[in-house]
């Protein structure tokens, strides 16, 4: 009985170290990418493009004219300052499209606006464990719309919608075919509903 307990915590400490072997492996190999507006890499999306998943993309004090950015890799991209993402009033400012993307201290600005689509400032689609924390959203038809995208933290956000009407103005978090949330210590004003 004892030999079959003691194989049992063996292989279970087997199975704990080789996870972190993995976890230190990724985080070894990741790098952090600068984006700054007068620098090697001045374009989000260039910088996106190079990275790989688990790296970090910084991005110094500037405004970022770029339209719709894609976020299509596990990555984080973090303002470094005063960063401004201005979508030109066209459509989702940024789309995330993969699992683990972070999103942090960015200001998302001018998103689409139609009678047709649903723009967003952030919009994440077939995502899971997405993080957008201590962003400012301004001038979005919807802050933020999740679709069919689950396990995602939204957190000290604000957003200040552009609602001048129901048809045109969209809800501060817009959840649509989604689970498992945290939504916590936002600020939604000028939406058509918060949440």
């Amino acid at each position: 009985m004892e030999k079959r307990a003691f194989r049992k915590v063996n292989a279970l400490m087997r199975k704990v170290f080789l996870l972190f072997l993995i976890s230190s492996f990724t985080q070894v190999f990741s790098k952090t990418i600068i984006v700054e507006p007068s620098g090697k890499i001045s374009s989000i999306t260039e910088a996106i493009k190079i990275a790989k998943d688990h790296d970090s993309i910084e991005i110094l004090t500037g405004i970022y004219s770029e339209g719709m950015i894609v976020v299509n890799k596990k990555i984080h991209l973090i303002a470094k300052g005063d960063v401004t993402i201005d979508g030109g009033s066209k459509e989702h400012v940024i789309s995330v499209q993969a699992d683990n993307v972070r999103l942090e201290g960015l200001k998302v600005i001018n998103s689409g606006i139609s009678s047709m689509r649903e723009f967003a400032g952030i919009h994440v689609k077939d995502s899971e464990n997405c993080e957008l924390v201590g962003n400012q959203l301004i001038n979005n038809a919807y802050g933020f719309y999740l679709e069919k995208s689950n396990n995602c933290l939204i957190e000290n956000n604000e957003s200040i919608g552009n609602a001048k009407d129901e048809i045109y103005g969209g809800n501060g978090v817009h959840l649509w075919s989604t689970s498992g949330h945290k939504i916590k210590g936002n600020i939604f004003r000028k939406h058509r509903d918060g949440l």
